[in-house]
């Protein structure tokens, strides 16, 4: 792109004109500037223009039918943001549909694969998995994957008439000037802030700065969710159909999305319209850092505001997947690196949320409590004979894990929390032998305890990963009292796996929650896969850690207490190739994937989410390409795919991998289904119409089919909003 400055320039004229033309012919900006500091504010922003990203966040979320995760809506919504050198990067969100379209699978049989379509009916990616520039999303035209234009934010209301708010104690109070907030909660000290405090609140909501609280309109914006992704909640169908059969002008539906301005939204996605905009009372001080739009420099960590996920518990009384009136409905949000706060907001009414209640470590029993980067996962407990619906969730990430990079004692995170779901009461907790801090989700297993019983199925183990590279297990007791409802899952009090050590080669960490599937193989019945992979999120350009990709194999029933520790020494290794097994006897523990060992990959390390189901897992992996020193121009790095039988812990490509580059770390495995197939999707790229599906050996990796695992119920659902059953 081409930009231009004028510098004491008429704003008529040839020159004038000459610039603004070069400008545009080159796709770029045309500046102004009267002086130095205008002329330094110009370059800033092209600066910042060049080194910006346009990125979906996280993947895309669907609406899925309240029996199996196997039969989704078309609709998907997209977060995304633009990384910018500001210390506010913009975000948006987008709405494209799925379609299913005949597809010559591996082995020469025709099925369906899923391709993202824009709102008019056209292909939306590129084959790269860009949006194209072409590309209508829902509620805008042709206005691509550019986050300045379309989606939500094109929606906003005038300032005066959005629902802008946070809660005071027991009061709600408008973010406006004339709000009853004070000084200090917007961390103003010193003499005469009271026009400062009216000028940022007035902004916040959507005026132009104004010491004092003016009231012209800016331009509307909001920030960024870089690790968020939307949430979706579902009230009713004006036309009485089920979930996946109401059409869209009728679905009754909220998408919640929280971001890094502090807020959490919610938008109704007949219109795209921002229903309410809440930002808890924490988050009120980051309003004069937005509003500075500090220029970052190298090293210099932004400010963040809700950088966690957000997931919804409904309570469906009558199993017809909406909310209806008299139903409990709350969204968890968790703060992440904006600091240690989990928030529920009562969502049963749809457009007037409440805070429920909210956890911080000031709070009794949460003194441990890191930055909330572990996402509660919902399910239910017996507790000692009521069915409890609970949140359980890591203490979450400690600090100092950003300046240290070899292993380390932490202390805080270091903790697992279960919580009543509906009020936020703490359930049961521990430290106890805990030296790492846990800013990764827990995976948990459920089961019929009862099968004469027609309650739902019950959480009956707790899996996670830590700093440390350890991966914990815990059982759960049903029907016990708290005292004896949690106990540990064998290894070494709840430790069944070390796969770390002290110096800075060893020192893998585990961000994200372990991926569990159960073996429907004969000879491997009751046996979970558990695959974890390691990398330093914090740090994704470090490249002096071996990180890896376990695969390990535990009994469904546990036993005993206490048990062997696996090791890597007990794995199988995979080749190079990912096509043959290196001490195959040690199968039976499972395998590992030595990452940063073929050519190129210094640095190969996890820093997403993966996926397991249909007897694979898929894992996405990142390797830095080192910024080129003679002119400081930052390379892209390289997404790999590894797709590998978990039974044999072979490859399921022709090769170990698939390779592709990127501008912005890979996005979490996800997969979407129409109740016949499932595209197991790496990246957007394979959403593409115009991209051939990757070829397998014997099976085809990526679009395996569903309808057997759906009709054979081997899937069960416990709550809406429950995806983790492995009940065979």
């Amino acid at each position: 792109r081409t930009h231009t400055i004028g510098f004491t320039l008429s704003t008529t004229g040839n020159a004038q004109k000459f610039i603004n033309d070069l400008a545009s012919y080159g796709m770029g900006k045309s500046y102004n500037a009267s002086n130095s500091s205008e002329l330094t504010e110009a370059f800033k922003d092209i600066v910042s223009g060049a080194l910006l990203v346009d990125s979906p966040s996280t993947s895309g979320q669907v609406t899925l039918s309240p029996e199996t995760k196997y039969k989704q809506r078309n609709e998907v919504y997209y977060a995304l943001y633009k990384s910018e050198n500001y210390d506010y990067w913009p975000g948006n969100m987008k709405s494209f549909q799925m379609k299913y379209v005949e597809a010559i699978l591996t082995g020469g049989e025709m099925g369906q694969r899923a391709v993202l379509y824009d709102s008019k009916g056209a292909s939306a990616l590129n084959t790269d998995g860009t949006i194209k520039n072409s590309a209508s999303s829902r509620w805008s035209t042709a206005d691509g994957g550019n986050v300045d234009l379309g989606g939500v934010v094109a929606q906003f209301k005038t300032p005066a008439l959005r629902n802008v708010f946070t809660i005071n104690g027991a009061t709600t109070e408008e973010l406006i000037a004339s709000s009853g907030l004070s000084n200090a909660d917007l961390a103003l000290s010193g003499d005469n802030q009271d026009n400062v405090r009216k000028g940022l609140l007035n902004f916040i909501r959507g005026y132009k700065y104004a010491a004092g609280g003016g009231t012209e309109a800016n331009d509307k914006k909001m920030g960024d969710s870089a690790k968020s992704g939307v949430a979706l909640a579902t009230y009713s169908c004006a036309s009485g159909e089920t979930v996946l059969e109401c059409d869209l002008a009728d679905l009754n539906q909220v998408a919640i999305l929280a971001s890094n301005d502090g807020f959490i939204r919610g938008f109704d996605v007949t219109s795209g319209q921002a229903l309410y905009e809440y930002m808890p009372k924490e988050m009120l001080p980051i309003i004069q850092h937005l509003q500075a739009r500090k220029t970052l420099f190298i090293n210099e960590v932004r400010n963040y505001g809700m950088d966690g996920n957000i997931v919804i518990y409904h309570d469906d009384t009558n199993s017809n997947g909406y909310i209806n009136t008299g139903e409990d409905a709350f969204a968890y949000v968790v703060s992440g690196r904006g600091g240690p706060y989990l928030y529920a907001l009562n969502i049963s009414d749809k457009a007037s949320p409440k805070l429920a209640w909210m956890i911080d470590k000031t709070r009794a029993g949460f003194t441990n409590l890191g930055d909330t980067w572990s996402t509660p996962v919902i399910g239910k407990i017996d507790i000692n004979g009521t069915i409890t619906p609970v949140l359980i969730f890591g203490g979450g990430y400690d600090k100092s894990q950003d300046d240290n990079p070899a292993r380390h004692a932490d202390t805080v995170g270091n903790a697992l929390y279960i919580v009543n779901a509906k009020d936020g009461s703490l359930i049961w907790s521990t430290s106890s032998n805990m030296s790492y801090s846990i800013p990764s989700p827990v995976a948990v297993v459920t089961d019929t305890i009862d099968t004469s019983s027609t309650t739902d199925d019950l959480i009956t183990d707790i899996f996670f990963g830590d700093m440390g590279g350890q991966l914990w297990r815990f059982k759960v007791n049903n029907g016990n009292a708290v005292n004896g409802l949690i106990t540990s899952g064998g290894g070494e009090n709840g430790i069944v796996a070390k796969l770390a050590g002290d110096t800075l080669v060893d020192s893998r960490r585990f961000y994200y929650a372990p991926v569990i599937t159960e073996f429907s193989k004969d000879e491997l019945k009751n046996i979970l896969s558990v695959s974890i992979g390691s990398g330093y999120r914090a740090h994704p350009l470090s490249t002096d850690t071996k990180d890896r990709i376990y695969s390990l194999r535990l009994p469904k029933q546990v036993d005993s207490p206490t048990g062997t520790v696996i090791t890597e020494a007990n794995l199988a290794v995979t080749s190079l190739d990912g096509q043959t097994l290196t001490d195959e006897s040690k199968l039976t523990n499972g395998f590992v994937i030595r990452l940063g060992e073929a050519t190129n990959s210094a640095g190969e390390k996890v820093v997403s989410a993966a996926y397991a189901d249909f007897d694979r897992m898929v894992f996405n992996t990142y390797i830095p390409t080192k910024t080129v020193t003679k002119n400081c121009v930052p390379g892209s790095g390289t997404q790999r795919t590894y797709n590998f039988d978990i039974a044999t812990g072979i490859s399921l490509l022709t090769e170990a991998y698939l390779e592709t580059s990127v501008s912005t770390l890979p996005p979490d495995v996800t997969a979407y289904c129409n109740g016949n197939y499932c595209t197991i999707t790496p990246g957007l790229g394979l959403l593409s119409e115009d991209n051939p599906l990757p070829k397998g050996k014997d099976k085809d990796p990526f679009v395996p089919d569903a309808k057997g695992k759906f009709n054979s119920g081997i899937w069960q659902k416990i709550s809406w909003t429950d995806n983790f059953d492995l009940n065979l």
